[in-house]
């Protein structure tokens, strides 16, 4: 059962021209019930690059398409109790409206450009970072966004929460922005 999310996403990318690739890490604290070898939690359209649970690193990794969900198996049984789960991720930005998706929008040069937006309701957040996503499942959350600052660019993130703190930084020559909610 998970108790809380701490999701950061470390990489969007909106360029012009570009692949809309997202990547990200969430960290789950979470109740595990009984010993085990295996979670299972929902998770579509995503690539699960890296998982550890209660410091064991996870040995394989199974997707149903038919369940949307992933299966991390572990080496060893993972005991009963309280327990963090760290997952690194990524997948792509859809336009359907659904999880983390792009949409378009023109500047006021009547440039085209693009935006990351979200949709979590139903059953979408599974498209955005694996999760438990059924209402039955309430945990609280922690969004960590970085965003790029292109040159005389004044991209912002915003959430329905106002933002904890916010960190610039240089990293390859470019400028970025983290907000924390």
């Amino acid at each position: 059962t998970p108790l809380a999310y701490r999701l950061s996403y470390t990489s969007i990318d909106l360029a012009p021209g570009s692949n809309f690739a997202f990547s990200g890490i969430v960290e789950i604290d979470l109740v595990v019930s009984k010993a085990t070898r295996s979670i299972t939690l929902h998770c579509l359209e995503l690539a699960v690059h890296h998982a550890t649970l209660g410091g064991q690193k996870v040995a394989s990794v199974s997707t149903s398409l038919k369940d949307e969900t992933v299966t991390l198996s572990f080496p060893g049984d993972v005991p009963a109790g309280e327990a963090k789960l760290t997952i690194e991720f990524g997948g792509k930005l859809n336009n359907q409206m659904r999880g983390l998706y792009y949409s378009d929008y023109v500047n006021l040069r009547g440039e085209k450009r693009h935006l990351a937006c979200t949709q979590f309701e139903a059953t979408d957040a599974r498209r955005a970072f694996p999760c438990w996503d059924e209402p039955a499942f309430k945990a609280t959350f922690q969004l960590t966004a970085t965003i790029p600052l292109p040159d005389g660019g004044n991209f912002v993130a915003v959430s329905n929460t106002p933002a904890l703190e916010t960190s610039e930084f240089l990293r390859d020559g470019c400028r970025f922005k983290t907000y924390k909610f």
